[in-house]
């Protein structure tokens, strides 16, 4: 490269503008190297390579600025409004491989099933669930994610290593579920940030004890930055499809949790806990209310999840939005005198446009999700994600 365009990439203020330098430096050689096709062609052919790598240098720094701190990032958040401690939960709908499994029901999501579910839809879906969760963490990919609707250990795995989203270092606590379609819950956890301490799966079970064929619940233990304990649950209950049959099973994953959660607060009432994921019913409802007893003030569990007032959900369902994806906490953690607590903006719904499609027949805007029956789509999924902040002193 001569001296003079030496200079100029060198007096360059950032990455970016040195490659957009050489990038034309490159071109004006290679209209040089045109008069004299015969005796230049391998440097032609070497210069020729270099543009591409140079281009590819580019699409990779963008990529990987997604991830990357900014002051704004793709939530159109400033860096003041993240709190200390994020945690987002998302019902990713049918993170499937492409293998067939004998043991779960997915022969719809294979090359050759009623989805063609490929690979290259594959991929495509964990880049965008890694983009959905690096966007919703504000500055930061989420400290913890709380996910429903995943097949398996290897699409957690090729989530974290198949996308940029590996630098955020998550580990996973998975394990498959007794469901006959073979989805799970799982969580993502930093552990610079989250100090593992225990973890349990906990089965829903009918009355007469028999475990339920439908997905577990998690529950983990972990210590803080500040040494507080955060006792977290990930739920998705079943389905409400199944009529009555299925609200009794959410009413008993309802009692399970609540025994568990009142088996933590006997041994200690300041314990912190936080339960979020897809419920299936609406905070109003007799099982979030009456079974879980969890309400918006005066219990021991406070759903920080506002009643449908707005018209505003994480599902729409026939053109009508419903909040069924939930926070819930206990309540030492909404008080502001703790070392630990929720932060003021409590609950909230990442309703980015890039995740929203409006339906021109319908007249409703909703989730621009992966599938509408058969029919492939290519959005993100059927759900919105969910998030909460805690304040660490």
């Amino acid at each position: 490269m001569s001296q003079k365009y030496e200079r100029t990439v060198n007096s360059a203020t950032s990455y970016k503008s040195k490659i957009f330098y050489r990038f034309t430096y490159i071109y004006h050689m290679q209209k040089n190297l045109k008069r004299k096709p015969r005796k230049r062609r391998k440097s032609r052919i070497e210069l020729w390579m270099l543009l591409v790598f140079s281009g590819a240098l580019i699409y990779i720094t963008q990529q990987c600025s997604i991830y990357r701190p900014s002051k704004e990032n793709l939530t159109g958040e400033t860096t003041a409004a993240r709190g200390d401690f994020r945690i987002l939960f998302y019902n990713v709908e049918n993170l499937f491989d492409t293998r067939q499994d004998s043991l779960t029901k997915d022969e719809d999501f294979l090359p050759e099933g009623t989805n063609r579910w490929t690979y290259t839809r594959y991929t495509d879906k964990l880049n965008k669930i890694f983009k959905v969760i690096v966007a919703a963490g504000g500055r930061e990919a989420p400290e913890i994610v709380g996910l429903c609707e995943v097949e398996n250990r290897l699409v957690l795995e090729d989530l974290l290593r198949k996308t940029p989203l590996d630098k955020a270092k998550y580990k996973i606590v998975h394990r498959d579920s007794p469901d006959p379609r073979g989805i799970d819950v799982a969580l993502l956890y930093r552990p610079e940030k989250f100090t593992l301490l225990h973890w349990e799966f906990i089965p829903i079970t009918h009355a007469n004890g028999m475990i339920a064929q439908t997905r577990e619940m998690i529950y983990t233990k972990g210590l803080l930055s500040n040494q507080d304990t955060l006792h977290v649950f990930v739920c998705h209950w079943p389905s409400k499809l199944n009529g009555a049959a299925s609200e009794k099973l959410r009413n008993r994953a309802a009692e399970r949790l609540r025994s568990k959660t009142d088996s933590l607060l006997r041994v200690n009432p300041a314990s912190k806990i936080l339960i979020g994921g897809d419920l299936n019913d609406a905070p109003e409802s007799p099982t979030i209310q009456q079974h879980l007893l969890a309400q918006s003030f005066n219990e021991l569990l406070i759903n920080l999840s506002a009643p449908d007032k707005d018209g505003t959900g994480t599902y729409s369902y026939q053109g009508q939005w419903d909040l069924i994806d939930q926070i819930i906490v206990s309540k030492p953690l909404t008080k502001t005198s703790n070392p630990t607590h929720i932060s003021a903006a409590g609950y909230q719904i990442f309703s980015r446009a890039f995740l929203l499609e409006y339906s021109e027949k319908a007249l409703v805007t909703r989730p621009f999700r992966t599938y509408r029956g058969p029919m492939y789509l290519g959005g993100y999924s059927d759900h919105l994600p969910v998030f909460t902040d805690l304040v660490l002193k």
